[in-house]
């Protein structure tokens, strides 16, 4: 077999041919790649922008379709390889069959015009259907974590309250039972380092709406209800009292006030002791969809993202919310009382994003867990803060 025939197949087998060009930092647009043409620089000039150096500032084009090629041969794949049937000589679903150049802008690459062509252009293909496992019907596992959280919704606020386990109706496309999808929740926590020290000393805040002659200056008013008294919350169910504060004044003010005309009372606490907290305000950065040797890990972080909006939106109070707040109940129940660290300590308080304040931070505390323990050895009331609001430019002067 001759050398050139040799060549060809190898690259039908790989599915690209890369252009023989120099490609710089700023014209990749994308950090991993960048780190990877930083790795192999082997030129003075850029064939895209122009720019040349008597210094060595850009590599091969070939040097990044590996990992374009194979992050593309994850969401693409050429519709016979996938699976796809034809129906009296049609492909079925012809019309979900795309090109090169519109299969790679699903990836939102912002690199430089000509290097996004030529790269298009690079595939020996031009046909492909979205696959994942390389098969036209599968799923990938950020979507199938997702399905099985949206099941997960559904059953607990619909079908079944207290016994959510699979009761063999599992759905083809959701391959995790509740337990299984907990547990991968909990998993994450750890992996990503979503969790933060909470130290004693530091403050938080609590806020109540009053009436104009009410005084309320003790723990007992201003902090977390008494179990007799705890309604359902978005991470509670009523009957078990958890404690909700934020991180800052306004915030805690933004999180009970409707609208102005309004009188409150702030509490100004400090925690009198070191706590370990779930903090979903701090979730990394998505690895490049081109860095394919963190597939996985991407897959969990986009999956994570969807969970914290899911579980920190905003809820409408018309009645129905001891419904909408099931789900969260049960993930933070699972965090308080079932959730271990490697170390073996045991979570104390959820970090969460504001509903109603972007950029704010809420903080629920999970209650006491000693018999003898009390709210009272958790926080303490250091101050408090009679408000009145009577316009809405009195209520964002003070949070501003």
């Amino acid at each position: 077999m001759g050398r050139v025939k040799e060549e060809w197949m190898e690259v039908e087998e790989r599915g690209w041919v890369a252009p023989d060009k120099y490609v710089c930092i700023d014209c990749v647009g994308d950090k991993f790649l960048a780190s990877v043409v930083k790795a192999n620089l082997s030129y003075h000039t850029c064939s895209y922008c122009g720019q040349s150096s008597s210094v060595q500032i850009a590599a091969k084009v070939e040097c990044i379709m590996p990992y374009v090629a194979g992050a593309f041969f994850q969401y693409y794949s050429e519709p016979s390889a996938a699976g796809l049937p034809r129906d009296s000589g049609e492909w079925v679903c012809e019309e979900s069959i795309t090109d090169t150049m519109d299969a790679m802008l699903s990836f939102g690459w912002d690199c430089n015009d000509e290097l996004f062509e030529d790269v298009c252009d690079a595939f020996i293909n031009d046909a492909w259907i979205k696959c994942a496992d390389g098969w036209w019907l599968g799923i990938h596992e950020h979507e199938r974590r997702r399905y099985a959280w949206e099941h997960f919704v559904y059953n607990t606020k619909h079908k079944t309250r207290y016994f959510f386990h699979n009761k063999g109706d599992k759905q083809e496309w959701e391959s995790y039972e509740p337990i299984t999808l907990l547990t991968i929740i909990g998993s994450d926590i750890e992996k990503f380092d979503l969790l933060k020290e909470l130290n004693e000393g530091d403050i938080i805040y609590r806020a109540r709406t009053c009436k104009e002659d009410d005084n309320f200056n003790s723990l007992e008013e201003l902090g977390p209800p008494p179990e007799d008294y705890a309604s359902a919350g978005r991470m509670n169910p009523a009957g078990i009292s958890y404690g909700y504060f934020a991180l800052s004044k306004g915030t805690a003010i933004l999180e009970i006030v409707a609208s102005p005309p309004e009188i409150l009372f702030v509490g100004e606490f400090r925690l009198k002791s070191n706590l370990l907290a779930v903090d979903l305000t701090s979730l990394s950065d998505l690895p490049s969809i081109f860095d394919i040797d963190r597939k996985q890990d991407r897959h969990a972080l986009m999956f994570l993202r969807s969970f914290v909006a899911s579980i920190t939106k905003p809820v409408i109070k018309d009645g129905r919310e001891h419904v909408d707040y099931v789900p969260t109940q049960i993930v933070s129940e699972y965090i308080a009382q079932m959730l271990t660290i490697h170390d073996g300590r045991r979570v104390d308080a959820i970090l969460y994003p504001s509903a109603v304040n972007p950029g704010g931070t809420n903080i629920v505390l999970f209650p006491p867990r000693e018999v003898l323990e009390k709210w009272e050895n958790i926080i303490e009331l250091i101050n408090t803060e009679k408000l009145e609001f009577n316009t809405w430019r009195d209520f964002r002067l003070y949070i501003k």
